[in-house]
């Protein structure tokens, strides 16, 4: 079987990103048996959250914002809701 094009590699790897994006793992990191926590939002979506947010007491010290900060994965009712004391944004100014 021959390999696929970079380019259709390429295609490929952008189509199953954007079939699974919703799907995205969401972690909380635990240290000290629950002294601090670091919530890390992966991709997932702002229903993604909202659901979490409402079903689980979770006062995270640290936010890492969901989709690299873009606005379809947090507004301020999150952030209200988790409170962080910090966050962190990833960001790249430029998609490949």
């Amino acid at each position: 079987m021959q390999r696929p094009s970079v380019h259709m590699q390429k295609k490929l790897c952008m189509d199953v990103d954007g079939l699974s994006n919703d799907d995205s793992s969401v972690w909380l990191l635990e240290v000290a048996e629950g002294e601090y926590l670091v919530l890390f939002g992966g991709d997932a979506p702002l229903p993604n959250l909202e659901r979490i947010a409402k079903h689980k007491l979770i006062r995270p010290h640290g936010f890492k914002m969901g989709h690299h900060g873009m606005m379809d994965a947090w507004n301020e009712q999150i952030l209200q809701l988790f409170s962080p004391e910090w966050l962190i944004i990833t960001n790249q100014s430029r998609r490949i």
